[in-house]
C-alpha cells in the first residue's frame, strides 16, 4: 500500500489520492509515514497535515495548516482567514498536503487551500473509513487498506506481547488470542501489550474472554464488535483503578483532540486521583503515571508535545460506551456542533459526568436537576447569559469548568462541594461570592478579561492550592494580603498579558496598594 500511494505521488497525472479502511487499521500510521518518506526524498519542500475528524472545524484545520507553515493567521473571519492562507500556499511551488480522518465532502477553497487549475503543484492525499468519499471528492487513485493477512499479524501480536521464539508453552494459545483480533493492528497491539509477562493460566483466560465475549449496547457493525471486545479485554487487564479512570477521563474531550495533562490533572479531583492532604504536583505525578501506563499498552497515543496525549478515534469510541455504564454515568457529548442543551430519552438524574466542551451552546436549561452530578465541562457562546438557577440541581458538583459567556458567581453559592473550578474567556460577575466555595482547591480565571481586580474575599479559601489568572488582560489590583493569606497555596500562574503591577514593598497602611511579591515568603507550600 506504501509503496501504491508512493508511485502515486511521483505521477504527474495524478493530484487526489484517497486511503480508505476501517478505524483501527493504521491509515493514521501508514500516511504518517507516507509524509516522512516523501520529505526524506525531497519529493515536495513542504509536507503539511491536518485532522479533519467527524465534525470538521474549518479554523481548526486552518491553524494546524498555518503552524506547519509558520504563518500568523490574524483575520478574524473565515474568508478572510482562507484568503491568507491560499496567498501562503501559493507561495510554495509543490506541496503534499495529508487531510487525516475525513467523513463527508470537504470544501478546499473555503479552507484555503489551492488545487486543481489554481495550484498545479499541489497534492492531497486525504484517509477515510467511509465508503464513497474516495470517488466523491475526485480522487484518481483509490488504495483500500485492509487488515494485516494472518502471518504478519502474528508477527505484530508477538512483538507487542513480548513472545520469544523459543517459548513454546505459550505459542499455541498466544496464536488462538491473535486469530481473535482480526488482523486489525489497534486490536492486535493493545491485547499483546496487555497480556505481556502474563501466566498461561491468565492467557488461557483472556482467550476464552475474548472467544465468548459479545460487548453490550452495540449497533456496530461485526468488524467494531470484534474491535471493541480486544479492547475491553485491554481495558479489564489495566491493573490500577486510577488508570481506569484516566483513560475514561480522556474521552471526555472532543474526537482527535490534544489532551492537555493539565487539564486531566485539574478535572481528576473529581475522581479520586487527588487526595485530600496531596500536593498538587503529587497528583499531576499520579496522573502522568496512568498516562504512561495507558501509552505503554496503546490505549493512548503520544502528541507533538509532552504535555499533550492523543486518542485515537476507535479507542475513543469505546471508552465513551465504558463511561455511559452506570457504573461512571458519563453522557459526552463533546466537539459535535450543538446550539442547544442536549435532548435525552431519560432524564439527567443519574449523570455523574457531563462533557459538552468544544461546542458554542447558545442557551441552557433555567435549571437542570443532577443530583448525582460531580463534573461538568462547558463551551458556551460568548454573549450567553448562564441562567442564574442553572446550578442549583447540581449540590454534589466537584469540578466544573466552563469556557465563553457570561456567569454570576453568585449562582454558584449551594455549590459548596466545589472542589476545581475553571473559567476561560468568561465574563465573570460578583467574584465576591467565591467566599462560599470553601472546598475549593483549584481557581482557574484564565483569560477573563472583565476582571480589573481580584476580591479580597479570595483569600478566605483556606483550601485554595492553585490559583491561575493568566490571561487576565484587565487585571490592576491584587489587594494586599490576599495571596499571603492562602496558606495552602502550592502554585500561582499569572502572566500572559495578565497583572504585572506588583508593589515594591508590601504595605497595607495605605488603601488601594497592590500585593508584593514578598507576600510569597510566608507561603510554606
Amino acid at each position: 500500500m506504501l509503496s501504491k500511494i508512493m508511485d502515486a505521488l511521483k505521477d504527474d497525472k495524478v493530484n487526489m489520492i484517497g486511503l480508505r479502511g476501517m478505524g483501527g487499521v493504521g491509515k493514521t500510521t501508514l500516511v504518517k509515514e507516507v509524509g516522512r518518506i516523501a520529505k526524506e526524498l525531497q519529493l515536495f519542500p513542504e509536507v503539511l497535515m491536518a485532522t479533519v475528524s467527524q465534525n470538521p472545524k474549518v479554523t481548526g484545520i486552518q491553524d494546524r495548516l498555518a503552524d506547519m507553515l509558520g504563518l500568523d493567521i490574524r483575520e478574524k473571519s473565515k474568508e478572510g482567514r482562507a484568503d491568507r492562507l491560499w496567498q501562503r500556499l501559493k507561495q510554495v511551488e509543490k506541496m503534499l498536503i495529508i487531510l487525516d480522518d475525513v467523513w463527508k465532502n470537504i470544501d478546499l477553497k473555503e479552507i484555503g487551500i489551492p488545487f486543481g487549475d489554481d495550484h498545479r503543484g499541489c497534492k492531497i492525499l486525504l484517509t477515510t473509513r467511509v465508503q464513497g468519499i474516495c470517488s466523491s471528492m475526485g480522487c484518481q487513485q483509490k488504495v483500500l487498506l485492509r487488515v494485516l493477512p494472518e502471518d504478519e499479524a502474528w508477527d505484530l501480536f508477538r512483538i507487542n506481547a513480548g513472545l520469544r521464539d523459543g517459548d513454546s508453552t505459550l505459542t499455541t494459545v498466544a496464536g488462538e488470542v491473535a486469530r481473535e483480533c482480526h488482523g486489525l493492528p489497534i486490536a492486535l497491539v493493545t491485547v499483546g501489550s496487555a497480556l505481556r509477562d502474563k501466566s498461561l493460566v491468565q492467557w488461557d483466560s483472556a482467550c476464552r474472554q475474548l472467544k465468548n465475549s459479545q460487548f453490550p449496547r452495540m449497533e456496530q457493525n461485526d468488524d467494531q464488535r470484534n474491535a471493541y471486545t480486544c479492547l475491553k479485554l485491554s481495558y479489564d487487564y489495566l491493573k490500577l483503578r486510577e488508570t481506569k479512570s484516566c483513560f475514561v477521563l480522556c474521552c471526555l474531550f472532543p474526537e482527535d483532540y490534544d489532551i492537555p495533562i493539565e487539564d486531566l490533572t485539574r478535572y481528576a479531583v473529581g475522581y479520586g486521583l487527588h487526595q485530600d492532604a496531596e500536593p498538587i504536583e503529587d497528583a499531576r505525578k499520579r496522573v502522568s503515571v496512568a498516562i504512561e501506563n495507558l501509552k505503554d499498552c496503546c490505549m493512548l497515543l503520544g502528541s507533538e508535545t509532552e504535555e499533550h496525549v492523543r486518542m485515537h478515534d476507535l479507542v475513543r469510541d469505546f471508552a465513551i460506551q465504558i463511561a455511559s455504564s452506570e457504573e461512571y454515568g458519563f453522557m459526552v457529548k463533546a466537539g459535535i456542533g450543538l446550539k442547544k442543551w442536549p435532548m435525552s430519552n431519560t432524564s439527567f438524574e443519574g449523570c455523574k459526568t457531563i462533557s459538552l466542551m468544544g461546542n458554542k451552546l447558545e442557551e441552557l436549561p433555567e435549571r437542570l436537576g443532577c443530583p448525582q452530578l460531580k463534573v461538568l465541562l462547558l463551551e458556551v457562546d460568548d454573549g450567553m447569559n448562564v441562567p442564574e438557577r442553572f446550578f442549583e440541581g447540581m449540590k454534589e458538583i466537584e469540578v466544573l469548568s466552563l469556557e465563553g459567556g457570561c456567569l454570576s458567581l453568585q449562582s454558584l453559592e449551594l455549590s459548596t462541594k466545589l472542589q476545581s473550578l475553571e473559567l476561560m474567556e468568561c465574563e465573570c460577575k460578583d467574584l465576591i461570592w467565591l467566599r462560599k466555595l470553601q472546598r475549593l482547591k483549584i481557581l482557574g480565571l484564565m483569560g477573563c478579561s472583565s476582571i480589573e481586580e481580584l476580591p479580597d474575599e479570595i483569600g478566605e479559601l483556606k483550601e485554595l492550592r492553585l490559583l491561575d489568572v493568566r490571561g487576565c488582560e484587565r487585571l490592576r489590583r491584587i489587594p494586599v494580603n490576599l495571596i499571603g493569606r492562602l496558606k495552602k497555596l502550592e502554585e500561582l500562574l499569572i502572566g500572559g498579558r495578565s497583572f504585572d503591577g506588583w508593589d515594591v514593598v508590601g504595605c497595607d497602611s495605605t488603601g488601594g496598594m497592590n500585593a508584593s511579591l514578598t507576600e510569597l515568603n510566608s507561603l510554606s507550600q
